[in-house]
């Protein structure tokens, strides 16, 4: 056994016998803890102290947070930040790799503590990197005020390093970041793939890039456990979104099942085929290079959906589109295919791009899906290109004389739907000729919803206290699901409108699932940042 990496992360080491203790120069000056829901706790450790700061902006937008006490200005690369204010967060971290004839062993001892509270805890922590049975075991130790902690964990698996992902002390560690004694932490890394790779050689296995990039936004915890997945899986690429700073989030995400990793290790072990092979049979996805090129974790749904529905030549085109689509709009993918399916029996030479780039293409199929036949054959006989299909359709169903008149809502949702906000009035749409006048007021398809709405689905309209309608609401199950200005542009891009529509909701109890409600540079505001 021999010890080959070796850092500090310190800001206070102790003397000797003879000495009293030194102040080490350390660039991590800062821990955090909170949100910008619940607001920030923070310690200081230029001078100790402890405060507190409102909620607002996140910590990385901020760049910047000066203490109240000292004064001392601390920036975003001297920062250790944890979204959990009940987290206890480490600090005085010490780290060292030992090698062993089949193993390495990385050894962490630290303090820790909640940023609102002054128990300490000691805590001891062992990631075995088990070349012999190509396996990661995590075994922690801690010792505190009302703690008394002694777990071991086989990190070999995504599932079985989710608790690790959200709270233990590697991921806090931003790689390129945080360093005072020995090796910086960039080093550290680089140390260990080099001594994992040579026995992983010494089992006849070719030299692997266990590399993830390092900037700030990529955490050290993050590129263990990639570490430890791919010892697991020899031949798997590596797995970038674990080292992002965002890991728990894309993780939570994934909605795979539990045993997933374990049928794909088995398969593996029973055919001696590829990881990417086994992972494409095990979620009956044809193992095809394309597919195989295109494949990640959290593109399985996207990639059934396109390879399934969409001819082989055009199903990148269609995979594209679908990373393109907001998980606020995932029916929207759903009805792609429908809309695609059904176009392209009528327009054989109709491509996957040219039916995406028709901005109305939702309404021409739903228009299409509810039209008469007696409109479906003027269609066939005039040849309607499918440019022209929209503007046909909505004209020949406003000039229609088929005439719902009125749709079937509870007079207790129309109730709680139309009210007064200061100089504005919501009105549910209750019979056709409201449902044709909003469309042509406001330039949209709304005439494609007349077999739609129902007590399930609703559609309100926005006017002033001159009755001039501004905007149109559709409402699905209790969820703001669109919210249009006229023309189709987003309420975002209109203020007050904007303002009117979000106390619309919050009076109606309704979820907002559009991004109609933000302009394109505020959508992130909508991410929880979810990092360690």
């Amino acid at each position: 056994m021999r010890t080959i990496g070796y850092t500090e992360l310190s800001n206070y080491r102790k003397g000797n016998f003879f000495s009293v203790g030194k102040w080490l120069s350390s660039n991590l000056t800062l821990h955090i803890s909170g949100n910008n829901f619940d607001g920030f706790n923070a310690k200081c450790h230029l001078c100790y102290a402890r405060f507190n700061f409102n909620r607002g902006t996140s910590v990385f937008r901020r760049k910047q947070v000066v203490c109240p006490a000292c004064g001392a200005v601390h920036n975003i690369d001297n920062i250790m930040y944890s979204p959990h204010q009940a987290n206890p967060m480490p600090f005085d971290i010490e780290i060292k790799i030992i090698e062993f004839k089949e193993k390495v062993e990385m050894r962490l001892k630290y303090f820790s503590n909640e940023l609102n509270s002054f128990y300490l805890c000691r805590n001891k922590e062992i990631f075995t990197f088990d070349i012999k049975n190509r396996k990661t075991i995590w075994k922690k130790t801690a010792k505190g005020y009302n703690t008394n902690i002694d777990k071991t964990v086989n990190i070999s698996y995504f599932t079985e390093a989710f608790p690790i992902m959200e709270k233990e002390s590697i991921i806090y560690l931003m790689r390129n970041s945080f360093y005072t004694i020995g090796d910086n932490l960039k080093t550290l890394l680089n140390k260990l793939y080099k001594i994992i790779n040579k026995l992983l050689k010494n089992k006849g296995y070719k030299e692997q890039k266990f590399y993830i990039r390092g900037d700030k936004f990529y955490n050290f915890g993050g590129n263990i456990l990639n570490l430890a997945h791919r010892i697991k899986f020899i031949d798997c690429p590596n797995v970038d979104k674990l080292a992002k700073i965002n890991c728990m989030s894309w993780l939570l995400k994934l909605s795979l099942n539990d045993e997933w990793e374990r049928a794909v290790y088995a398969l593996q072990e029973k055919t001696q085929k590829p990881y990417l092979d086994c992972a494409l049979k095990y979620f009956g996805l044809p193992v095809k290079p394309l597919i195989k090129k295109l494949f990640s974790l959290e593109n399985i749904e996207n990639l059934k959906l396109a390879f399934f529905n969409f001819p082989y030549d055009e199903a990148e085109t269609a995979l594209k589109i679908f990373q393109k689509i907001t998980s606020y709009e995932n029916d929207k993918k759903e009805l792609f295919v429908k809309a695609y399916k059904t176009m392209k029996h009528i327009y054989p030479k109709l491509k996957v791009k040219e039916l995406w780039e028709n901005k109305f293409w939702a309404d021409t199929y739903l228009m299409l899906h509810g039209a008469e036949n007696k409109i479906l054959k003027r269609m066939y006989l005039q040849k309607i290109p499918f440019g022209r299909l929209h503007d046909f359709l909505a004209t020949e169903i406003r000039n229609s004389s088929y005439r719902r008149q009125f749709f079937d809502i509870p007079k207790d949702i129309i109730n709680r739907m139309e009210m007064q906000l200061n100089f504005y009035s919501t009105k549910v749409i209750n019979f056709h000729k409201q449902l044709v006048y909003a469309s042509e007021t406001l330039n949209n398809c709304a005439v494609s919803y007349n077999n739609r709405i129902s007590k399930n689905l609703q559609l309100v309209t926005i006017a002033d206290d001159n009755g001039k309608l501004l905007a149109l609401l559709e409402i699905k199950d209790w969820n703001l699901v669109q919210a249009k200005l006229c023309n189709n542009k987003p309420v975002a891009h209109n203020a007050e409108i904007l303002k009117t529509v979000l106390d619309f909701s919050e009076k109606c109890g309704l979820t907002i699932k559009t991004q109609d409600v933000f302009l394109p540079n505020d959508i992130s505001n909508l991410q929880t940042i979810a990092i360690a």
